[in-house]
Formats: C-alpha cells, sequence, structure tokens
C-alpha cells in the first residue's frame, strides 16, 4: 500500500481479486502472506468446490507449530471466484495488524460454507522471521469490529471498497499492484462505526492531489504495463 497508510490486508486481496479479474477469467485465488514458505510439496496450490480451502494446518511461528485455535483461517487461504463473491470478499475495515482473518472466518461460517484444509502432515509452512513493519501496528479496535462482523458482510467488502490503484506493473515472476486510500473517508462510510470516537478520530492531515481512480476492465497491457486511457483526477 501507498505510505503513510496503514497496512490493511483485506484491501489488498479485494483490489487483488478484482485487478486479477479484470485481466483474465480466473476460477481460483489464492491469498497468501509473504512470508509463508509451503514445506511439502504435496500441498497442491488449488481450489475445493467444496468450499474455501485453509491451506496451512501447522504454521512455524505458532507454538509446537500448531494452529492456535480451529476458526483460524490465516496465513493462506483459497478461494473459488463464486465462493469470494459469495463472502463478498475481505472486510475493508482492518487497518493494522489483526482480526481480518477471524472475520472472514466469520462470513465462511455465516454463508454455511465448510472449512476445508488438507492432511495434518501436508499443510506444512515454514514463517520466515522478519521484523515489525512500522506500517502495521497492531490494530486496536479489531475486537470492535469483530463484534459486528456479521452485520456487515454485505456491505463492507467487495461490494463496497474504495481504493485508488496507482501502478500496475508485470514483472518477471509477479504482478506488482500499489493501492492508496484514504483510511477516515473509508470509514465514514459505516455511520454506525462513528460511535467509537476513538476509531474515528483519525483525520485526514493533508490532502492527497491526483490520485487515480481506475475502473474494474479499464485500459490495456502496454509493454508489461497497464495503460489506462482515462484517468479521472480528484482533489
Amino acid at each position: 500500500m501507498a505510505l503513510p497508510v496503514q497496512f490493511n490486508r483485506g484491501i489488498l486481496a479485494n483490489a487483488g481479486f478484482l485487478t486479477a479479474g479484470s485481466i483474465v477469467n480466473y476460477t481460483c485465488y489464492i491469498i497468501h502472506d509473504v512470508d509463508l514458505v509451503p514445506i511439502n510439496d504435496h500441498n497442491l496450490y488449488r481450489c475445493s468446490g467444496y468450499g474455501p480451502k485453509h491451506m496451512i494446518t501447522q504454521n512455524s511461528a505458532f507454538k509446537n507449530g500448531k494452529l492456535p485455535y480451529s476458526g483460524y483461517v490465516g496465513g493462506v487461504i483459497a478461494f473459488t471466484t463464486l465462493q469470494y463473491a459469495k463472502i463478498n470478499g475481505f472486510s475493508n475495515l482492518y487497518f493494522g495488524w489483526g482480526g481480518e482473518d477471524d472475520d472472514m472466518y466469520k462470513r465462511i461460517r455465516a454463508r454455511n460454507m465448510t472449512l476445508q484444509r488438507p492432511p495434518d502432515h501436508i499443510g506444512v509452512f515454514l514463517a520466515l522471521k522478519h521484523t515489525q513493519d512500522s506500517s502495521n501496528p497492531p490494530n486496536p479496535h479489531r475486537e470492535m469490529l469483530l463484534n459486528q462482523a456479521e452485520y456487515r458482510i454485505d456491505i463492507d467488502g467487495l461490494s463496497s471498497i474504495n481504493y485508488s490503484r496507482k501502478s500496475l506493473e508485470f514483472r518477471t515472476l509477479y504482478t506488482w499492484i500499489l493501492v492508496d486510500c484514504i483510511e477516515a473517508e473509508l470509514l465514514e462510510m459505516y455511520p454506525f462505526l462513528r460511535a467509537d470516537s476513538k476509531l474515528m478520530s483519525k483525520k485526514v492531515q493533508e490532502k492527497r492531489h491526483h490520485l487515480t481512480v481506475i475502473q474494474s476492465k479499464d485500459g490495456e497491457i502496454r509493454e508489461n504495463r497497464f495503460v489506462y486511457p482515462g484517468r479521472v483526477q480528484i482533489n
């Protein structure tokens, strides 16, 4: 995400889903933390028609490698296009670290979908060690957001995402997307959050000029970059 915006995994996942779908008609999407490496090559990166597939059964970041609780869906999870649309994607409201995965589990349960996992000895991942990202501090509001999670499914997610895609580049082994948004503007879309004065106290400190608002399916590929013929400028 474009600094100084706090890291928001949900927005990035939703933006990635929409961007990929605007380029190719993909049928399987895997939301993957960058610091996790699969250990067993029998852990096939494919979706399940029976429900969202959490690909992790053991993670070296946790004590004895065991997942912290049965409803944990963090790290690596695969969805078919229809599954991701059915749950309205990730919530867009979790700025900073923590909460968006538990929110996702509530969405899966609310839509009566059955979580899938590989056999215990296959879904093993190594967590790479790294320093704390300064743009990803712990989210102090995650408990309040989680308490309201079921009520926001239809209005918070793919259907309401508000962001600007500033760059899209097709690099050698991956596609790089730069996403920007204004946190206060996004949160004000949800009036019931205004009761929490701490959450809504974040003000926009500066006007951001010349943000590019990109609509899905706009543009064309030229020399490994997306070129947008009609750019909309906002002040």
